[in-house]
C-alpha cells in the first residue's frame, strides 16, 4: 500500500523479548499519531488545491476527519508478518 513519499525521524524503545510481530504493533501504535498528522496536511492540501483550480468543476471536498478515521482502522488492521 502506498502512503506517499515523506520521512521523518523517531525513534521508540523495543526489548530484545519482543517477538517481530510485537515489534510491529508497537511501532503502529507508537507512530500513528506522525503518520495522521502527514496524512491530515496532505488531505487538507489536496482540499486546498481543488479549491484554488480555477477549472475544476467538481464541488465535492474530501471529508479529512472520516478519511483519517479510515487510514487508522486500515494503518492499524495492517498484518504485521
Amino acid at each position: 500500500m502506498d502512503y506517499g513519499n515523506d520521512s521523518w525521524i523517531a525513534s521508540t524503545t523495543i526489548s530484545r523479548r519482543m517477538t517481530k510481530k510485537n515489534v510491529c504493533e508497537k511501532i503502529k501504535n507508537d507512530y500513528w499519531s506522525s503518520v495522521e498528522e502527514k496524512f491530515r496536511t496532505m488531505l487538507n492540501l489536496q482540499n486546498a488545491w481543488d479549491d484554488e483550480d480555477k477549472n475544476n468543476v467538481s464541488h465535492e471536498r474530501i471529508n479529512v476527519n472520516q478519511e483519517i478515521e479510515r487510514l487508522k482502522k486500515q494503518w492499524l488492521n495492517s498484518k504485521c508478518e
